[in-house]
């Protein structure tokens, strides 16, 4: 399954990147003898998910960017096979440093791309 981000359907998967999974809402506090603990449930909102990729074609980067520089929540979908889930999320920041030639072919590719996504919530019509 494919990785898609808003309208964008990735070419090249990223090399690692942050499962989705829910995270512990909770908080403790010590007492004169023991701690007392707070738990809220697993959320997926506000979860940061960091996407990273040793290597992408400027024509995937310049894709992203633009969704980047859109500013809108947009729709993620992370491509993993048995999760149906989607999400809504805000990017964060996205980067990529140039890299020129790679293979026999001189084009410009990034390398050291990275990109983080803050999960807004989990997408309605996926669930």
């Amino acid at each position: 399954m494919p990785m898609i981000l808003g309208e964008y359907t990735l070419i090249h998967y990223p090399t690692a990147f942050t499962q989705p999974r829910p995270q512990r809402s909770n908080a403790y506090q010590e007492t004169m003898e023991s701690v007392a603990h707070f738990s809220w449930g697993f959320y997926t909102a506000g979860k940061i998910i960091d996407l990273a990729w040793d290597y992408m074609p400027s024509e995937q980067f310049d894709a992203l960017d633009e969704v980047f520089l859109g500013d809108d929540e947009v729709v993620w979908d992370p491509g993993i096979s048995g999760l149906s889930s989607t999400y809504n999320v805000q990017i964060l920041a996205f980067d990529g440093e140039f890299h020129e030639s790679v293979g026999t072919s001189t084009e410009i590719w990034r390398k050291n791309c990275k990109m983080s996504l803050l999960i807004l919530s989990e997408n309605a019509e996926s669930s």
